[in-house]
């Protein structure tokens, strides 16, 4: 079939009026600024949608400035925008392998406009099959856009009420999101919710920005609530290359964090990508306001030991540690998140009682006390298991 090249000229009856400065705060009066008249951008491919209006499209020299590069493309983003926040002016172009874009160079690129998705999730709007003609060097990249106090302030307790229909970025959270996608975004005095997780080789956090000011109901610890009716769209995830693994809810960032916005189709996520981080620490200790129980009363607690494995040592003796001093020993623990026998091996091992009398064991030495198990074993890639450890 005819290769499909489109115009502005050939698809829409009038041309675009885009300003030479990236404008994206509510505020910004884009009459004041430099604007000129050009043909197809990549806010018309984003659009005012989760798709492209231009999916299955040839585009041809599509501009921009790259923004960040990765083993597979580079991200690019257009320093000319229309002057509103519900498009995103940045995407990503898909190379399938090491590209030779550099950061700074302005860029040509033709290709096919692509919406890239894995199963039942959101897309990443790319070009694919992209002939990259560079202009010109270490330009100066687009400003971010903060996320936040001074820039745009993400909603704070919808992430999508009307399953993607219509798009409203100041009220869905998703839509929010999916308006800076493939942009770079900035996130200030951001305050981290709890330790990071590996996703595919790096690590995860959520924060909230400026220390939370404008985040919704807050946990007396410094968390944020999960409510029925509050699904906290603006917890941000944040994915890093090199930073400290050991961070704790509370802990803060020490600089603003600078990345491009983006959306992972494995995870169904999305997440600010930056290459490092620095952190300082919050300093929250364990609660110990547990007391022990009296005569005549049981004391029972559920304890989320989040994904324990056999032979984890050091875990196992911060577990006993907690139960003994932090929770008092109580007569009965729910347990969630136990690991089987055999670890990370995808097998069909379901059992662990080898991971409870290890951690029995354990508070054996910190305590004296020994705990006895019962457990119902999980059928194999079926369900969970449910268990409790009862004091002997």
């Amino acid at each position: 079939m005819q290769d499909r090249y489109l115009y502005a000229a050939l698809i829409f009856s009038t041309v675009f009026i885009l300003c030479s400065t990236t404008a994206f705060a509510g505020d910004l009066n884009c009459s004041e600024m430099n604007c000129e008249e050009v043909g197809i951008r990549i806010h018309d491919i984003q659009g005012v949608a989760h798709e492209s209006p231009l999916a299955g499209y040839n585009v041809k020299e599509l501009a921009g400035i790259v923004t960040a590069v990765d083993s597979r493309g580079f991200y690019m983003q257009d320093n000319l925008s229309d002057c509103s926040n519900a498009t995103s002016e940045g995407l990503y172009v898909f190379t399938g392998k090491q590209p030779a874009a550099k950061v700074g160079n302005y860029t040509l690129v033709t290709g096919i406009v692509y919406e890239y998705r894995q199963e039942e999730s959101l897309s990443l709007t790319e070009i694919k099959n992209p002939n990259i003609k560079d202009e010109s060097q270490n330009q100066s990249l687009p400003p971010a856009v903060i996320i936040g106090s001074g820039g745009r302030i993400p909603p704070d307790t919808v992430i999508d009420d009307d399953n993607l229909g219509e798009f409203n970025a100041d009220n869905d959270g998703a839509d929010f999101y999916e308006s800076l996608e493939g942009m770079r975004v900035q996130v200030n005095d951001a305050l981290v919710l709890g330790p990071p997780k590996k996703v595919s080789g790096r690590m995860l956090i959520y924060v909230l920005a400026d220390n939370g000011t404008d985040a919704s109901v807050r946990s007396a610890r410094g968390g944020i609530l999960l409510r029925q009716e509050d699904a906290n769209p603006e917890r941000i995830a944040i994915l890093y290359k090199n930073g400290p693994e050991n961070i704790d809810a509370g802990d803060k960032l020490k600089e603003p964090v600078i990345g491009i916005l983006t959306y992972d189709a494995g995870d169904n996520r999305y997440h600010v990508e930056v290459d490092s981080l620095q952190v300082s620490a919050g300093n929250l200790t364990p609660e110990h306001n547990t007391s022990k129980a009296n005569l005549g009363e049981l004391s029972i607690a559920t304890f989320n030991v989040e994904n324990l494995l056999p032979k984890d040592h050091q875990k196992m003796e911060i577990l006993s540690r907690q139960i003994v001093f932090n929770l008092s020993l109580p007569d009965i623990i729910a347990l969630e998140e136990i690991g089987d026998n055999s670890g990370e091996e995808d097998d069909s091992v379901v059992k662990a009682d080898q991971i409870y009398q290890e951690l029995i064991n354990a508070i054996n030495d910190s305590s004296g006390v020994v705990y006895k198990y019962t457990n119902i074993d999980p059928l194999n890639n079926k369900d969970g298991g449910k268990l409790a450890i009862i004091s002997g």
